[in-house]
């Protein structure tokens, strides 16, 4: 996994619900080394110490943002948006799911 990692504050959403361009450059910034990657994979993965049996597919994430300032109608529509080999999540999916691993973990004592 690829991940950049944005700042909570960044904005995600513009206000006709298209995507913000400091998002958007986050996505292209990921983009870039997927194609990178691509393009240069034996390299890469000797860079990263990893064999290509270490490898099942390669993936960019973008992690940025917050919820609360966006209507819903415009928030699903980004998170539910096919962007391929790139995933979105913002710091509230992040948090969201570490409380769900958290609480599923102490079911397991």
């Amino acid at each position: 996994m690829l991940i950049e990692l944005e700042k909570p504050s960044t904005l995600l959403l513009k206000k006709d619900g298209g995507i913000a361009s400091e998002l958007q450059h986050a996505m292209d910034q990921v983009r870039s080394w997927l194609r990178i990657f691509s393009k240069h994979y034996e390299a890469c993965i000797d860079c990263l110490d990893l064999k290509s049996d270490d490898i099942t597919k390669i993936r960019g994430i973008v992690i940025a943002g917050r919820d609360l300032m966006y209507p819903k109608k415009y928030l699903n529509y980004l998170k539910w948006t096919d962007f391929g080999d790139l995933e979105f999540y913002s710091y509230d999916d992040v948090q969201i799911s570490l409380i769900t691993l958290i609480r599923s973990l102490k079911e397991l004592n």
